[in-house]
């Protein structure tokens, strides 16, 4: 039996991790159901595309090169606490 993710259709999803074969295997499988996919390989890339982007799911690695995942999501929420 085949299942459908029909909830990811048209989602924005941002992957924010150091490993280009873990982002290419989340844009695969994710994009597979039709999500958008975008991608950034360091925790200042990452706040980059959160804050210019509506994402409905960030996945986000917690070990960075350059800050570690922890403050990267703190950035994003104070962001976009300060945004609404």
């Amino acid at each position: 039996m085949m299942h459908t993710a029909s909830f990811l259709a048209g989602k924005r999803v941002l992957t924010v991790d150091d490993s280009s074969t873990i982002r290419t295997f989340i844009r695969g499988i994710l994009g597979a159901y039709g999500a958008r996919v975008d991608e950034a390989e360091t925790g200042a890339a990452g706040l980059e595309h959160a804050r210019s982007g509506d994402y409905d799911l960030i996945l986000l690695d917690l070990v960075l090169p350059d800050m570690d995942g922890i403050s990267v999501l703190r950035e994003i929420r104070q962001t976009t606490e300060r945004s609404a």
